[in-house]
């Protein structure tokens, strides 16, 4: 669309905006007339300066970098400013590597100056004439380059840096590495790390090659970026490897210091030190914390949660984060939405009783609504015999809490063979503050992620203990149900818990536990949800 128009008359029509607003956008008297400058703090000491676009000025850079998204196709390299792609898929290039490198460009979009972008804009690629490129080049760079805080910088940087990108990735083959950009951090990793000492060392130091040093300094005899070389690193397996602040060593995760003060301010937050969990969360003492780091608190503290969980492969399977979620739905303010990946051992009720040769028993339950409390019928089968008339199972939560007794007769239980049972009528009273379980009743598929818990019981209440393993193999449905064989350690104790998909969704309970040679298995919540319902008599505690 841009490389069809001929003046600046038809670029500003396009735009929305008159003559004389395009001729004030191009030939500005002062660049803070159209820009609001705002200074913000580098991780490594010292500020950055950003530049707001006025609201009129940033609709025509927000059209421009429209039209010209559809002019780029960014390479697999590209991470940065790329939907889709993110810091996380970026890391992800890199993960298993013996040898990581990373290089920085120094002062990345102030060196991309409208001369750059205009050449750009007239190149055979984009095809536009002399005078409209002038003009989008001023609407878009500022005297000290593309503007940090303008929507038209990012694809616009990466149209400039497509060339480098190109040579780079060619270069992958003679050295043997892979590449990635982010922005202005440029990576290259060595899955064997005798390429990266051929090549890339030389007497004890970090030495790029030639060819690849010209490709990001002097690309083509022109002078293009400058790196900034005290940025530059390399790190081993051995070590911790860093791309773009993300550990990438085998999987992608936060730090562990990051994870350390996450889990500091939570955990002040659920006894109520607030001045404390924002102290350590912002590394001040209560005196320095600003009224905006007040305000921006728990929103901050909410990203980072978010943060962390985009960057697990599995986050419904990490025991971390989970136990992070947990403390944050706990101390969270009431108004605020519960964070999703949280320890599902809230909603797991413990069940206990004795037999009719007085011997204690005990399995666990969990409530679904609109359908009741389900565990699995042996667990409750054998707090009565053939030759009983009725038996008792005694409810706890997850914290001990003793919340009913649930008395039932034999017949209910012994001419059933699908081992599940649904207690109906669960009063309100006893579930009012157990958190709400997620059903999938389809069914589970071979390779599928789960998860389960086994609890531990102790005088201060109970523990649990995560498990995960996958879905092996479906046995052949019959009137006992479609049981699913697991290695997912199943322990004695666990009989009636709940099973967890890779989002977090309850897909069914725990059948029988892992023994020497054998596999453990569990019945899909959907044969579970059809089983007969146990009625019986309920007593509050």
């Amino acid at each position: 669309m841009l490389n069809g128009f001929q003046s600046k008359a038809d670029l500003a029509g396009f735009l929305g905006l008159s003559l004389e607003k395009l001729d004030l956008f191009v030939n500005p008297t002062s660049m803070y007339q159209l820009y609001r400058s705002r200074l913000v703090p580098k991780r490594c000491g010292g500020y950055r300066e950003l530049l707001i676009p006025r609201s009129d000025l940033k609709k025509a850079q927000r059209i421009i970098a429209c039209e010209l998204e559809k002019s780029y196709s960014p390479l697999p390299c590209v991470h940065g400013f790329v939907k889709g792609r993110s810091i996380k898929t970026n890391a992800e290039t890199h993960v298993g590597s013996q040898v990581i490198v990373g290089l920085d460009i120094k002062d990345f979009f102030p060196s991309i100056s409208s001369k750059r972008v205009y050449g750009l804009l007239i190149s055979k690629r984009l095809g536009l004439t002399p005078e409209v490129a002038f003009c989008i080049s001023r609407l878009v760079a500022t005297p000290k380059g593309l503007p940090q805080g303008a929507p038209s910088s990012p694809v616009i940087s990466n149209m400039i840096c497509l060339g480098m990108d190109k040579q780079l990735m060619h270069l992958s083959h003679e050295y043997h590495y892979q590449y990635s950009r982010y922005a202005d951090d440029l990576t290259f990793s060595f899955r064997s790390s005798f390429f990266f000492y051929r090549h890339f060392y030389s007497g004890g130091k970090l030495r790029l090659p030639n060819k690849l040093r010209n490709a990001i300094t002097n690309f083509h005899g022109i002078a293009s970026f400058e790196l900034n070389e005290d940025k530059s690193f390399y790190s081993f397996s051995f070590s911790r490897q860093l791309v773009t602040g993300v550990v990438c060593n085998k999987k992608t995760n936060i730090k562990r210091e990051q994870y350390r003060r996450l889990r500091s301010t939570l955990h002040r937050l659920s006894v109520g030190d607030c001045n404390g969990a924002m102290g350590c969360y912002y590394g001040k003492s209560v005196g320095e914390i600003t009224d905006a780091e007040i305000r921006m608190f728990e929103p901050s503290l909410r990203g980072s949660l978010d943060y962390y969980k985009s960057l697990i492969k599995d986050p419904w399977t990490s025991g971390p984060l989970m136990r992070l979620g947990s403390l944050y739905n706990n101390s969270k303010p009431e108004d605020a939405p519960v964070f999703p990946v949280a320890l599902h051992q809230d909603s797991i009720l413990y069940l206990e009783g004795v037999d009719c040769e007085q011997n204690p028993f005990e399995g666990l339950g969990f409530y679904l609504t609109g359908y009741g409390l389900i565990t699995a019928r042996h667990v409750i089968c054998d707090a009565v015999s053939r030759d009983m008339e009725s038996g008792e199972i005694r409810i706890f939560s997850s914290n001990k809490t003793p919340l009913a007794r649930f008395i039932y007769s034999n017949d209910l239980l012994q001419e059933h063979k699908r081992d599940a049972a649904i207690l109906k009528d669960v009063p309100s009273e006893m579930i009012k503050n157990i958190p709400q379980l997620s059903p999938n009743i389809d069914l589970p598929t071979k390779g599928e992620k789960i998860t389960a818990y086994q609890h531990h019981f102790s005088e201060s209440g109970f523990s649990f203990e995560l498990h995960g393993g996958e879905l092996l193999r479906l046995g052949d449905p019959n009137e006992e149900g479609t049981l699913c064989y697991t290695n997912c350690s199943f322990m004695h104790g666990m009989s009636g818990g709940p099973v967890f998909n890779g989002i977090g969704q309850v897909i069914g309970i725990v059948h029988s536990a892992t023994e020497q040679g054998k596999l453990g298995s569990f019945l899909p919540l959907r044969d579970c949800v059809r089983s007969t319902d146990v009625y019986g008599k309920w007593m509050i505690f």
